[in-house]
C-alpha cells in the first residue's frame, strides 16, 4: 500500500525536485498557491491550487485527500528586508499554524517539516538542532519561530 502524501510548496524548487524524483514511487498530492513549474511531474488530478492562509479551502482539500503524511515545504523564502515582517509572519507562521490545526481536526499524525540551516551559526562540524542560533534578518527570525513551533509540535500527539 502506498501512503497518500500531501506535498505543500510543490511548485517551489525543492517541492518540484521531490515530486520529480518520487512521483512514480509514491502517491503524491501536490498543493501550492502557484501553478506547477516546468520541473514538476504531476498528474493534473493530483494538483491543488491553494494558499495555506485559505483555511476553509485547505480544510476541504485535506478532507478530500485524507493524507497519511504531509510534507510541508510551503513558505516564503525570499530574503528581502523591504518585505514587511507581518507578511513573513502571515505567509510562514500563520500558514503553518493553519495546516497543523487542520491536521489535528482530521487526525493526520505525520508531518515532515523542512526549514533551513541558515538559522544556525556557522561552524565546521555537523549541525545539530541543539546548536546556537543566529538572528540577523527577518527570514532567520521567522525560521526561529517556526523551529520553536516545530518543537512544540514534536512534543504533542503527532509523530
Amino acid at each position: 500500500m502506498k501512503y497518500k502524501i500531501l506535498l505543500t510548496g510543490s511548485s517551489g524548487y525543492i517541492g518540484s525536485c521531490f515530486n520529480g524524483i518520487f512521483h512514480k514511487k509514491l502517491n503524491i498530492y501536490c498543493l501550492d498557491q502557484t501553478k506547477p513549474n516546468f520541473f514538476s511531474n504531476f498528474k493534473k488530478k493530483n494538483f491543488f491550487k491553494c494558499n495555506l492562509l485559505n483555511k476553509k479551502k485547505l480544510e476541504n482539500i485535506i478532507y478530500k485527500i485524507k493524507p497519511d503524511i504531509i510534507i510541508h515545504l510551503g513558505a516564503q523564502s525570499t530574503v528581502n528586508e523591504k518585505i514587511k515582517w507581518s507578511n513573513y509572519y502571515r505567509n510562514n507562521i500563520k500558514a503553518t499554524k493553519n495546516l497543523i490545526e487542520i491536521m489535528n481536526k482530521f487526525n493526520v499524525r505525520k508531518l515532515i517539516f523542512s526549514s533551513t540551516a541558515s538559522v544556525y551559526r556557522a561552524k565546521k562540524k555537523k549541525l545539530s538542532e541543539k546548536d546556537k542560533n543566529k538572528k540577523k534578518n527577518k527570514k532567520k527570525k521567522n525560521k526561529m519561530i517556526k523551529k520553536k513551533k516545530k518543537r512544540y509540535f514534536k512534543n504533542s500527539k503527532y509523530s
